[in-house]
């Protein structure tokens, strides 16, 4: 009880008010943790959402067009009569898909600082541009060049010769999207782009290159 009179009242006064503070500031900690990883989750749905409805409505599309057009010989299938519908349809669903998935694209390379993700889905839509163009075009100059363009692990990882086969082609799209969608929740997420300030955001490594 040595202690002046002064400083035992400063102690007791500061006492309960330091606390209050530590434990507002550990509750503002876990709060901010508990808001960064449901807006983190969040976005992963979405992201979730995007790349399998993008990916599978342009796989949908390209097997129901396969299956109208696989009597018909791929020299004839750009000017049949009983296929100018469905060739007008799976174009314009092309074309929606492709835009779509360069936009998903830039999306996972600013969300995600580890390149995974998005080189995962850049696969997923090269495998689907390769099997729009081998269902449709017949000049087999280009579609040697179309396979070759994609050919390798930066883009569908597949050989050109694997890409001629439909069924591994197939196989390994069906490998890719579940691939991507592991990856969404596989790598931490960055909402604010922090990795994006040291880093330029590269495009898309074959965009534009798949048709003529």
């Amino acid at each position: 009880m040595d202690d002046p009179l002064w400083e035992r009242v400063l102690v007791a006064a500061t006492g309960p008010v330091l606390t209050a503070v530590l434990a507002l500031f550990v509750l503002n900690q876990v709060t901010g943790w508990a808001q960064r990883r449901r807006e983190a989750n969040e976005t992963r749905d979405v992201l979730t959402k995007g790349v399998t409805e993008t990916g599978n409505s342009l796989y949908l599309g390209l097997q129901a067009f396969w299956r109208k057009a696989r009597d018909v010989p791929i020299s004839d299938r750009a000017t049949s009569p009983d296929l100018s519908e469905a060739r007008e349809k799976l174009d314009e669903l092309y074309g929606r898909a492709r835009l779509g998935g360069q936009v998903i694209e830039q999306q996972l390379r600013i969300y995600y600082s580890s390149p995974e993700p998005a080189k995962n889905w850049h696969r997923v839509t090269d495998l689907l541009s390769v099997r729009y163009f081998l269902l449709t075009e017949s000049n087999k100059v280009r579609r040697a060049n179309i396979c070759a363009r994609n050919a390798g692990p930066a883009h569908s990882g597949l050989t050109e010769a694997q890409l001629m086969n439909p069924q591994v082609l197939l196989n390994a799209y069906r490998v890719a999207l579940a691939g991507t969608v592991r990856s969404l929740w596989e790598y931490e997420i960055d909402r604010n782009g922090k990795h994006m300030q040291i880093a330029k955001v590269p495009g898309g490594d074959n965009e534009g290159q798949t048709g003529d």
